[in-house]
């Protein structure tokens, strides 16, 4: 799920359109079939018969591979991104769905593109040696103004937290060290507990304003800045990417000038440096920027045909937030591995069931995390006619339990209290009844994951979310602490809610805020 609806980010590299044909998926591993949390749940009384086929065996196996190492955090324009979107439309093909992405000459392909920019890091010109060490991991870096090469030598001196009543008049050549901790616990985290971009702005600002040519920040531990930083800034192994003539800064609120992260390994030598234990404090870094006016990221787009012109859409976002400073992956179990999965297992139940009334469209999108893009680009640019699609059922991290959707709970939106609501989701409301499931408010979520695209078209959508938890956005989101039982549940829920639609007479109803269900 992405952190607000709009918002700027960083991504990796994504070669044209013809050479994801040429990318081999992950292997899916072998199932455990006699482990006993991958036995199927019976299917409720009434239950479609095909709705067997999304079963917790399955569910996991995808989730295996989406959420694997291998996949380096799927972010949009990644490799591993790009094998994620090639994994889901083999998928599609094996099960006989019709290819519903761009033309290719006389036909369609599972591929839909859409333009992005990216700015990288010249591996060829880029040095970031510490003390005379060379390190090609574990830093990132936020550049100021309009120049496109950085050039950053000179001695360090050591700052602290950036307390301003601590830090020295001048600097000269000597660049500034300040250390960041972003979680509490230990005698360095005090004055920085809960730090927050804006506040290493203010000490930004504050330094800048005393001469810095550039800050070099330290980071200790995951969470808040650590993470931030990780998804937007760039990194050796990250280029920063953007939508067509978007902000090249994704960072301003930082000020001015440039500004270096090092976590890990480069910042304990960084310390050690400081303190008289690694030779000379100093830090030689070079840099040039290689801009890329454009390159292509890929939805994945397959359709059952049935008897009627009308469909219903399901979305998952396939991307995450990719690589952490450290190199650690962000494997995106629950966000959104979970909902990606469900979708594969719901594509099976419709393939291996009987021929629907309403035509079904299977839509893996990517860009979720940088502002919604790949289903912004889909609702511009939607390969159905939009007037035809009646519904969009949307699944994203539907994994976990939390407070506010336990074992038999989801969160979903919009609620009856919602001016949205419709007969969608009060008959969705009636189908978790049926599967001994209710609803929980998750209404703040309506414009925060790729159903919100289509609502602004004016299609009615629900939206399935078991919400967030202590591991969103961070590298222990893994599929070990995913729940399969609950995940299977909820795709469950959304396939029979969908096979509802599908069977109904008329389309479904705005009704407007309610006092119930």
């Amino acid at each position: 799920m992405t952190r607000r609806a709009r918002l700027l980010a960083l991504g990796l590299s994504l070669t044209l359109l013809p050479a994801l044909a040429a990318q081999e998926p992950a292997t899916p591993p072998t199932a455990s079939a006699e482990a006993k949390d991958e036995t199927p749940a019976p299917l409720p009384d009434g239950a479609p018969e095909a709705m067997r086929f999304i079963d917790r065996a399955d569910l996991k196996r995808h989730a295996s591979v989406l959420a694997s190492d291998e996949l380096g955090g799927r972010y949009t324009g990644s490799p591993g991104q790009q094998r994620a979107a090639q994994y889901i439309a083999k998928h599609f093909e094996s099960l006989g769905l019709a290819p519903l992405g761009d033309k290719r000459g006389s036909g369609r392909n599972y591929f839909q593109g859409y333009p992005l920019e990216r700015s990288s890091l010249d591996a060829k010109l880029t040095k970031f040696e510490v003390a005379g060490t060379p390190f090609v991991r574990g830093w990132a870096f936020v550049p100021a103004g309009e120049g496109t090469k950085f050039t950053l030598d000179g001695e360090l001196v050591d700052c602290g937290f950036g307390d301003p009543a601590n830090l020295p008049k001048g600097f000269g050549r000597k660049l500034p060290v300040v250390s960041l901790r972003s979680v509490g616990g230990g005698a360095r985290s005090t004055l920085v507990a809960g730090l927050s971009l804006n506040k290493v702005g203010a000490i930004q600002r504050e330094l800048e304003g005393r001469g810095a040519r550039a800050v070099l920040y330290l980071l200790d531990g995951e969470g808040g800045v650590a993470d931030a930083i990780s998804s937007r800034a760039l990194m050796p192994e990250r280029p920063l990417v953007r939508r067509s003539g978007g902000e090249r800064n994704a960072m301003r609120e930082l000020g001015d000038r440039p500004a270096l992260f090092a976590s890990g390994a480069c910042a304990d030598a960084i310390r050690a440096a400081l303190d008289g234990q690694g030779g000379k404090p100093s830090l030689a870094f070079r840099t040039a920027l290689v801009e890329e006016e454009r390159f292509e990221a890929v939805n994945v787009v397959a359709m059952l045909p049935g008897r009627s012109k009308d469909a219903v859409v399901f979305s998952a976002h396939m991307d995450h937030v990719g690589l952490r400073i450290d190199g650690d992956v962000y494997n995106g179990a629950d966000d959104n591995a979970s909902g990606s999965s469900g979708l594969l297992d719901i594509a099976e139940a419709f393939a291996k069931g009987e021929k629907p009334e309403r035509s079904v469209i299977f839509l893996s999108v990517s860009g979720e995390e940088l502002g919604l893009w790949g289903s912004d680009h889909f609702a511009e640019h939607p390969t159905w006619p939009l007037e035809a699609i009646v519904a969009d059922i949307n699944i994203d991290m539907i994994g976990r339990l939390t407070q506010g959707a336990g074992e038999n709970e989801i969160q979903v939106t919009p609620t009856y209290k919602h001016a949205q609501y419709s007969t969608l989701v009060r008959d969705a409301s009636e189908v978790a009844a049926r599967m001994g499931m209710s609803f929980t408010d998750g209404d703040q979520y309506y414009e925060r994951s790729d159903h919100f695209n289509f609502a602004r078209k004016g299609v009615p959508v629900v939206f399935f979310c078991n919400g967030e938890h202590p591991d969103y956005h961070k590298a222990s989101d893994e599929v070990a602490k995913l729940d399969f039982a609950k995940l299977e549940r909820v795709a469950r829920l959304a396939y029979w809610t969908g096979v509802e639609v599908i069977r109904a007479k008329g389309r479904p109803e705005r009704l407007g805020s309610r006092s119930s269900w």
